[in-house]
């Protein structure tokens, strides 16, 4: 039910063009400004969730910056996904949740 749920809050960020898939976040260090920067020059989105793996540059560049959050691919919930209006994904995070969301036998 919950895999259901989660199918069904994506496939809406979908229908709506409010998901993104990047190749990756390479951060190089740590720091709030640089990020904001960059996600303010790439995009004009405002309340974005952004899910990765084990990104730590990243999850500390993000985490002073009001409405956004990011998760990584075992965190994503529908709660995350309908609260914000926007979704970006690494390929990498895609990928890990394609498979975690796949039908099971």
């Amino acid at each position: 039910m919950i895999r259901g749920a989660l199918r069904s809050a994506l496939s809406d960020r979908v229908k709506a063009s409010r998901l993104y898939v990047v190749d990756s976040f390479t951060l190089k260090t740590a720091k709030t400004k640089i990020f904001d920067e960059l996600l303010s020059k790439n995009w004009d989105l405002k309340k974005v969730l952004i899910v990765d793996d084990a990104n730590q540059n990243l999850e500390l560049s993000a985490r002073n910056i009001p409405n956004v959050k990011v998760l990584r691919t075992e965190g994503l919930n529908v709660y995350d996904i309908v609260r914000y209006d926007w979704v970006i994904f690494t390929q990498r995070a895609a990928k890990a949740i394609e498979a975690r969301l796949a039908p099971q036998a």
